[in-house]
């Protein structure tokens, strides 16, 4: 069955169910492609060019000359580690510092290892709050007002002039955000750590592993990563007066990507939404111990940066906008809103669930350590008893033994004397 592409793109985009107050909520299905698929090229609104003599087109020679430069950086720290028995953690090291060092010292972004929450139903049918650490998570910055004004009063001039260069988008602020996600009518998450706003929106995610046998985990992990940070975006692209639809025509194409490695092979995916479904395709994957290999990531990398600065961060503004607004509009509201479900859990409420079931399975757990010291010093009281009455009869028998033994000794001198 054939579709036109405004019709494909119409029945991808049907949104999943949501109601205020949002919480998060992982997209329900998983596809995943060994290639880009012809949907995904029609849905995204950028893919990196994998071959890298027809990215390095767009580029001048000195930005040429500089990543190649970087790529031989990249090549010889992969082969001075190669074939030796080195640490995951030494693996994350390298990759932060010759993978991703542009991003990590771009001020619009932030990139760190930290832990995202999500709900995932227990084996007695109970919701219950997880959490999950890639080894990198890369997203929007944000600052702090107060200080931020302290940190400008001690910068230096020319850091000054360089921070300038990127003014700071109010937006972005933690205050506003905090306010916006720990409303009770509104609750939108904008922080996989929720009610926090340190790295909002992630446009990608980083595992990496040591060894080959752990690239299948790897996989898995970032792909549940991309399941619930793309569930965050689709949130976003809602209407904030109407969640059951997103905010433009093409509010609903959400999209990151992720980096897995195990020793010096890497791989790169690109994940998009489509209705209830997280689709992870494979972009590109290769040994970076090789010069041409390790050129094509950073080309790659570089793009995907172009792209959180250039597409990423200004739809997530764009997009916070009546967020925002609409929360600072209701934000002293005390009565349920209309088209908020009274009895609609928000995350504050599984946060709630969580320390309550938390301290409850402590108290059950000391509880029953108590009856077992209790058991335990029955029996050891028992065991006493008994080897009280053990020893006394022992005793006993050894005094009657002795009695025996001597008139026995008795008799036969008396015999002899006779």
């Amino acid at each position: 069955m054939s579709f036109s592409v405004p019709a494909l793109l119409g029945r991808m985009a049907l949104p999943r169910k949501r109601a205020m107050p949002l919480v998060p909520q992982l997209f329900s299905n998983l596809r995943e492609r060994d290639s880009l698929t012809t949907k995904a090229k029609l849905c995204l609104r950028f893919y990196p060019v994998v071959r890298t003599s027809q990215y390095q087109k767009t580029l001048s020679s000195r930005q040429i000359d500089i990543i190649n430069q970087r790529a031989s950086k990249l090549c010889r720290s992969v082969q001075s580690m190669k074939g030796q028995e080195f640490s995951e953690f030494s693996w994350e090291v390298s990759a932060w510092q010759y993978v991703f060092g542009l991003i990590r010292e771009d001020e619009w972004f932030k990139m760190d290892k930290k832990a995202y929450k999500f709900v995932e139903e227990g084996t007695d049918g109970k919701k219950i709050v997880k959490t999950r650490t890639p080894d990198a998570t890369f997203g929007l910055a944000t600052y702090d007002p107060k200080t931020l004004h302290l940190n400008r009063q001690s910068m230096a001039t020319g850091y000054q002039a360089d921070y300038i260069n990127k003014e700071l988008d109010e937006r972005l602020s933690q205050d506003r955000l905090k306010s916006m996600t720990n409303n009770l009518n509104c609750s939108l998450v904008v922080d996989g750590s929720w009610g926090n706003a340190n790295i909002v929106f992630p446009f990608a995610v980083y595992e990496a592993k040591k060894r080959e046998a752990d690239y299948r985990n790897a996989k898995q992990q970032i792909q549940h990563a991309c399941q619930i940070y793309l569930s965050m975006l689709d949130d976003l692209a809602r209407n904030p007066d109407n969640v059951a639809k997103y905010q433009s025509a093409n509010s609903s194409h959400c999209q990151m990507f992720a980096f897995v490695s195990y020793g010096s092979q890497w791989a790169v995916y690109v994940a998009w939404s489509s209705s209830k479904t997280c689709n992870i395709e494979l972009l590109w994957t290769g040994d970076v111990a090789s010069f041409t290999s390790a050129l094509n990531l950073l080309c790659i990398v570089d793009q995907i940066h172009d792209y959180a600065a250039k597409y990423h961060r200004p739809y997530v503004l764009d997009h916070l906008t009546p967020w925002l607004a609409w929360s600072e509009k209701h934000r002293d509201d005390l009565a349920t809103l209309e088209g908020v479900k009274p009895n609609h859990q928000s995350w504050r409420c599984f946060e709630s669930d969580m320390t309550l079931f938390r301290k409850t399975k402590l108290q059950q757990a000391r509880e029953q350590k108590m009856k077992l010291h209790a058991l335990a010093g029955t029996s050891g009281s028992k065991k006493s008893r008994e080897r009280k009455v053990t020893g006394d009869i022992s005793t006993k028998n050894r005094v009657v033994k002795k009695v025996q033994q001597n008139d026995e000794q008795k008799c036969q001198q008396e015999g002899q004397a006779e």
